[in-house]
């Protein structure tokens, strides 16, 4: 079976030099690395993002300008070692260019808003998928009969990624595509389950159209949950040497309060839980951390164990209904970014901050946040100890 290379280290050392005054390129560093950017004695700007997650450590004599609008960070620190860090807030926030470069790498990358196949009409031939023909009965119009991936170049056959087929074999309806509801202006579309028992699911196929069952190294969902959870990705039965990947909040049909962490100890596999979740762009301990109810951005990186993880659908595990608890079914699901590979922690970091300033917003804290007990404690305490005027100056031009 194929597994995911590992990392050379989870410290990573970075050298930043060269991302200082115009650089194009954001500048990253990730969970528990070290960043260093110097001005050997120049006073410099920084006009890139700067995605930092771990801790930059400014070096060298002058000063670095940084605009508070290009810092974008969950769990990162600043330091100044040597001369000093100029920081200024306008209240405005930089959007980063999509970094199409590691989306292209993905082996499955599906969006709600892109390449979604609905029909509306009731007990007909829905859809024909290869020598599948399918037939529903719709109490709604917008039944997903396919979601397709973003790269597709139309909805028609042949197709030369994996899809996600909606399948109708346990209650006779699909998932359901709503045009809006999402997103930080609820003006972008997702996709329906029906709610957690309720025998909705997606099928993963191959350009083929036989099923995808792909490794998963480093994964991205964006979904919500405001009534019930559910198994996101999942394995079937047809291959009984395929572990069961991470089950995020597989438990009671409605939120009440029982729901299971994102990854069950008994039962999730190892090689998942001995990898890295992140849960809204914050590393968590997903054997002890349950999924929020509402909106959130699940990242899971799978560690090094044997066998791989695998997954091949949407919302159904083991195809587990009537008998053993209708396991099959979930709430919303927006976008998926499923890599075989693992990214590097820049490329991971990277994609996270698209999809969390697609999703969730495109404004930085830092610029409206006060100091004290809050994701942007680390750069008051630093304003503080070493520039305290700038501290009064940040706050004052952010409206404080």
């Amino acid at each position: 079976m194929k597994m995911c290379k590992t990392l050379a280290s989870l410290f990573a050392v970075v050298s930043l030099f060269a991302h200082t005054a115009g650089a194009a390129n954001p500048v990253v560093v990730g969970a528990r690395e070290f960043g260093f950017i110097g001005t050997n004695g120049a006073d410099e700007t920084v006009s890139s993002p700067l995605l930092i997650e771990g801790t930059l450590r400014k070096t060298g004599g002058g000063a670095l300008n940084v605009p508070l609008a290009n810092v974008f960070s969950a769990d990162g620190r600043m330091e100044v070692l040597d001369g000093r860090l100029n920081l200024t807030a306008d209240g405005g926030g930089l959007v980063a260019d999509v970094p199409s470069d590691v989306l292209a790498k993905a082996a499955f990358w599906v969006d709600a808003n892109t390449n979604v196949v609905v029909c509306s009409t009731n007990l007909v031939a829905c859809y024909t998928n290869g020598e599948d023909i399918v037939y529903v009965t719709n109490t709604f119009d917008n039944a997903v009969a396919q979601w397709l991936d973003v790269r597709e170049p139309d909805t028609l056959p042949p197709y030369q990624y994996t899809r996600g087929v909606g399948m109708a074999n346990f209650t006779n309806a699909l998932p359901e595509f709503g045009a809006t509801g999402a997103g930080a202006a609820g003006n972008l579309a997702r996709i329906y389950f029906g709610g957690y028992h309720n025998g909705r699911w997606m099928e993963w196929r191959n350009a083929t159209n036989g099923a995808a069952y792909l490794s998963l190294c480093n994964v991205f969902i964006v979904h919500g949950s405001p009534n019930s959870f559910g198994y996101l990705l999942s394995v079937s039965t047809t291959n009984t040497a395929i572990e069961l990947p991470f089950i995020p909040g597989a438990a009671t049909s409605g939120c009440t309060g029982l729901e299971g962490t994102i990854h069950n100890v008994s039962i999730t596999p190892i090689g998942t839980r001995t990898g890295r979740t992140f849960l809204n762009r914050h590393l968590i301990d997903g054997s002890a951390t349950k999924p929020i109810r509402g909106s959130q951005l699940l990242e899971v990186e799978a560690g090094v164990y044997e066998p791989v993880l695998q997954a091949c659908n949407f919302f159904a595990d083991r195809n587990s209904w009537g008998f053993n608890d209708n396991r099959i079914g979930g709430d919303y699901l927006c976008e998926v970014l499923v890599f075989t590979n693992r990214l590097t922690e820049a490329e991971r970091v990277r994609t996270e901050h698209y999809l969390w300033q697609k999703w969730f917003s495109t404004l930085r804290k830092h610029s409206t946040e006060t100091c004290g007990w809050t994701p942007v404690r680390w750069i008051c305490a630093f304003l503080w100890r070493f520039w305290p005027p700038m501290a009064y100056i940040a706050l004052s031009r952010a409206g404080r």
